[in-house]
């Protein structure tokens, strides 16, 4: 089970929404996010979700021993004159004041991507040496396989409702892939199955949060160490591939992932950035 009191104790998270098992903790966020007097960050977090959703019509496979959570937001969280910036690798490091431009609607395409660098980095901690790295826009691959898929919602909103926005992530913790469908096994696996033992969820996801919090922070001030950070991480950079963004399909060489989140393709008819899509 999740430690409840350390989470809110130890994190930026201020309520805890937990249930034993779920359909999908983005539903839930997305229904609790319309609510007028919700105290956030709220965090809602599951021991079993059945139904988890990933990008499109995609879905995400999790068992017993998976991590999955969503977390509500208020934008306006990182929208202070004067914020805190939690910094360093173990606990909360030192903190830094300076004035914040806020989680603009253009930054909102990136969150995913500083989520995704902060999942890389509290693995790069958990299990030094293994690769690692970010399969853009939403994907954190470990030894070559899918370990983290991140899920990045903006709720409807109006009055007296504010500007909210849902993260979900799913992280492959305890659930090892020996048990995962068998056309799974090949393309996903577990931290367990790369430590070769169980690990703390709760450590999970305590230092998962703090790096998130921070990397959102960074977003926030327009950082350019985020960016180049996920430049760094980018597993696309010199491989060819082929984006769908509905029924358009843009092939070409991966350049980079740029300041902005997207995809930067050298393609026949010339550079091409794409802010959306699948890689297929």
């Amino acid at each position: 089970m999740i430690d409840q009191c350390s989470i809110l104790r130890d994190t930026f998270v201020r309520d805890v929404d937990s249930h034993a098992t779920l359909s999908s903790t983005n539903t839930r966020a997305m229904e609790l996010a319309q609510l007028p007097d919700l105290t956030t960050p709220l965090l809602v977090i599951t021991e079993r979700q059945t139904a988890g959703r990933g990008r499109g019509d995609h879905a995400w496979w999790s068992n017993d021993g998976a991590l999955t959570f969503s977390l509500v937001l208020e934008l306006e969280h990182f929208s202070t004159s004067s914020s805190p910036l939690r910094t360093g690798g173990e606990g909360f490091g030192r903190e830094v004041r300076g004035p914040s431009a806020g989680l603009r609607p253009e930054t909102w395409s990136r969150v995913a991507l500083a989520a995704g660098v902060a999942v890389c980095d509290v693995l790069a901690d958990l299990l030094p040496g293994t690769p690692l790295g970010l399969k853009w826009p939403n994907d954190v691959f470990l030894a070559g396989r899918k370990v983290c898929g991140i899920l990045t919602e903006i709720p409807a909103s109006r009055p007296p409702v504010p500007q909210r926005l849902v993260i979900g992530v799913g992280i492959n913790v305890n659930n090892s892939f020996s048990t995962a469908p068998p056309e799974l096994r090949q393309v996903g696996v577990a931290l367990c199955d790369v430590a070769e033992r169980e690990l703390d969820r709760t450590e999970v996801l305590v230092h998962v949060l703090r790096r998130i919090e921070a990397h959102l922070w960074s977003l926030a001030k327009a950082d350019p160490e985020l960016p180049a950070r996920w430049r760094e991480l980018s597993l696309l950079t010199d491989r060819q591939v082929a984006v769908q963004q509905g029924s358009r399909r843009v092939e070409g060489r991966c350049i980079e992932i740029d300041n902005a989140g997207a995809l930067v393709l050298d393609t026949p008819f010339g550079r091409q950035r794409m802010f959306g899509g699948t890689v297929v």
